[in-house]
């Protein structure tokens, strides 16, 4: 194990975080300084990732052990660093992602069952609760919509793109929920869509990370010069990630043709690792275009566009022109005289080609006729 020797602080409502950036079976880490407490509750079994994680404060009378895990909060979630990896399809993982089990606020990890957070941007909470639009809880999320993110990998598979598998599902026993509801003196509320506190099903996701470090120094409130110093030496080769980005470009661009378009929420940079992989199932989507939609390609990459922004972040020091050239080669595209200093040196491009491409096509099939 290699512990680089430069300390984040990440800023919170209720505190300052010290976080240590490590390298751990060749990936980089980002890992809290201090252990946290949290109350493991076995739910399938006594295995760390058969056993749902929350605050001790949540615990009450549960079977529960309390334990100091090494890791780091981030969201919604905490990422718990295990002393011996999980193997998954021959690769080794060495975080286990528990997400929903309590999110950043005035209080570390709060759960509550029919609110959620209200913050100006990504590290800047409020203190006022509110309802979300869509009915999330502050810090985890409902049965349904848990299966569903769960089992949601079909645009993952389609755009041959790596992501870090989903290991275990797992939802709260009623008596966990109700420990919550009283907890947060949440009894005589209803959430958005009008359901009681203590009639809600609440589930938590397990996931295997080989990184928690993101495509994104925002993500961890540091500097530029700070990610330059810290991540760029553990990025992903450029020649690599133009390989995978390459396959991403050429599948949205099939599937733009055959009428559909992938779409990202919120954005990628907050949504991939610094080794490539992407994070979250479900923000991806299929949606199908009206041919009276589908006139302009440029102004329907955004996902190109979003992939190109966070490799843009990872290749400093002289990787962005390697990966160019090699980006350039996979796509049949020239990009020797771009001097490619932003995303946009790649994007536009690569839009305006496509572009080209498909009204050729349909140039070709009005003739066919």
């Amino acid at each position: 194990m290699v512990i680089i020797n430069v300390m984040v602080s990440i800023q919170s409502s209720y505190k300052d975080r010290q976080v240590v950036a490590k390298v751990i079976g060749g990936n980089l880490l980002f890992l809290e300084k201090k252990p946290i407490q949290v109350a493991k509750i076995p739910i399938t079994g006594n295995a760390l990732h058969e056993s749902i994680i929350v605050h001790p404060r949540y615990a009450g009378g549960l079977k529960h052990k309390i334990i100091d895990v090494e890791g780091y909060r981030y969201g919604r979630t905490i990422d718990i660093l295990l002393k011996e990896p999980i193997v998954i399809e021959g690769k080794p993982y060495y975080l286990l992602n528990f997400k929903n089990c309590g999110a950043r606020a005035d209080r570390e990890m709060v759960i509550h069952p029919t609110r959620y957070y209200l913050g100006k941007s990504l590290g800047e909470l409020s203190h006022t609760w509110g309802y979300s639009f869509d009915g999330r809880t502050w810090g985890t999320m409902e049965k349904h919509d848990a299966i569903e993110e769960f089992y949601n990998d079909e645009v993952l598979r389609s755009l041959k793109m790596p992501s870090s598998p989903h290991v275990t599902l797992l939802h709260y026993p009623k008596e966990l929920v109700a420990n919550i509801v009283s907890v947060e003196n949440a009894s005589h509320e209803t959430n958005i869509h009008g359901k009681k506190a203590s009639e809600l099903e609440l589930s938590q996701m397990v996931r295997a990370f080989s990184t928690n470090v993101r495509a994104c120094h925002d993500a961890f409130r540091i500097s530029r010069a700070e990610s330059l110093e810290i991540i760029s030496p553990h990025t992903i080769s450029p020649d690599k990630l133009a390989d995978m980005d390459a396959k991403i470009i050429s599948v949205q661009f099939a599937m733009f043709e055959a009428g559909k378009e992938p779409i990202f929420s919120p954005n990628v940079p907050e949504n991939r690792f610094i080794d490539g992989t992407f994070t979250d199932a479900e923000n991806y989507d299929l949606r199908t275009k009206d041919a009276d939609e589908a006139k302009s390609i440029s102004q329907n990459l955004g996902l190109i566009d979003q992939v190109l922004m966070s490799s843009r972040f990872l290749l400093q020091n002289g990787k962005l022109q390697v990966y160019v050239k090699r980006l350039g080669q996979r796509l049949g595209m020239d990009f020797q005289n771009l001097a490619a200093n932003t995303y946009y040196d790649i994007y536009v491009p690569i839009a305006q080609a496509f572009e080209k491409k498909m009204n050729s096509e349909k140039k070709s099939k009005r003739h066919t006729y």
